[in-house]
């Protein structure tokens, strides 16, 4: 499939639509309207998960782009890190350089992995590791945009590698990537970035034990007619955004009773998997003094999802 070169742009939609804004809208579309559309996000010191995790991918990018020089890999470690709330924690700098000999241990020295693993493809030229792109496509009513962490070839076959780092992985962990958005998002990216068919991804998990590391991969295989699907799918998404949005288009700030029917809440969504949502005292206040709130608690930071130094945002 080939590019566009006139990308269309659905009208009321004025922001690059990710993994992460999709998600946002799928799970409560006020959400949505708080972090994506008014921009309002906590800030301060990150989580000690999300920390981590950030420096293990920039771990793993250098890896990958330098053939596996360690000195240079725990530079990108050491300047990448962040302090997080949570100083006790076991997730630090220190943790992950340590996990990095373990990486390396259970997958082989990068030109070993290379061979029984799969190879990095354009290496070592312009590998194609840590790639931040948004891209469009003949029918697509919107641009998708993604950050792919490597592409690589085995056996002949091209796939898409995601590095996780996780608290555990349990026997149900892979089960979460298939089917999942995200994932048949970045083979469908992976795709038009590459010029080669994906045939899936594999999952490159990290467990981050307390008093130890584990690592293992899955592979989740992606038909052509799944993700031609996805790409169907993607549009009927964006669809209903781009109709929330021009509900709201020249009314600022909208009145409660237009977000009720452009932007409702989904109460069922203000407990998940990282714990309650952040905007869950902004729902909770009587609507007159929502916008209070968010202006009070809440800094204007818009989320930019074509940031090569950021993360997929798990914060709200």
């Amino acid at each position: 499939m080939s590019l566009s070169l006139t990308p269309s742009r659905a009208a009321h939609i004025p922001r690059s639509l990710d993994n992460t804004a999709l998600d946002l809208y799928m799970t409560c579309p006020r959400k949505y309207f708080y972090a994506m559309v008014l921009n309002r996000r906590k800030t301060g010191l990150t989580k000690p998960a999300l920390a981590y995790g950030s420096c293990w991918h920039k771990i793993l990018e250098t890896h990958y782009k330098s053939g596996g020089d360690a000195d240079l890999v725990r530079v990108a470690a050491i300047t990448s890190w962040q302090e997080h709330d949570n100083p006790e924690d076991h997730r630090t700098v220190e943790r992950a350089l340590s996990s990095y000999e373990q990486y390396v241990a259970r997958w082989g020295e990068h030109d070993k992995e290379v061979q029984g693993w799969g190879r990095t493809v354009g290496y070592p030229a312009a590998p194609m590791v840590e790639i931040a792109t948004e891209l469009s496509w003949p029918g697509a009513l919107h641009p998708y945009t993604g950050k792919i962490d490597r592409i690589f070839e085995h056996q002949g076959l091209y796939f898409v590698e995601d590095h996780k780092s996780s608290s555990a992985l349990g026997a149900y962990y892979f089960s979460q990537f298939d089917p999942s958005n995200q994932m048949m998002g970045y083979a469908w990216l992976a795709q038009l970035v590459s010029g080669h068919p994906i045939a899936g991804v594999r999952i490159n998990a990290h467990g981050v034990l307390k008093t130890m590391s584990k690592f293992e991969r899955q592979t989740v295989s992606f038909s052509p007619e799944r993700l031609t699907e996805w790409g169907a799918n993607l549009n009927a998404w964006v669809r209903r955004i781009d109709k929330s949005m021009a509900m709201i288009e020249f009314v600022t700030p909208p009145p409660e009773e237009t977000l009720l029917t452009a932007f409702p809440h989904n109460f069922n969504a203000c407990a998940g998997k990282y714990g309650q949502c952040v905007y869950s005292d902004v729902c909770t206040m009587p609507a007159r003094l929502r916008n209070k709130v968010l202006e009070a608690d809440f800094s204007e930071f818009p989320w930019n999802p074509l940031d090569p130094t950021g993360e997929e945002d798990s914060s709200v």
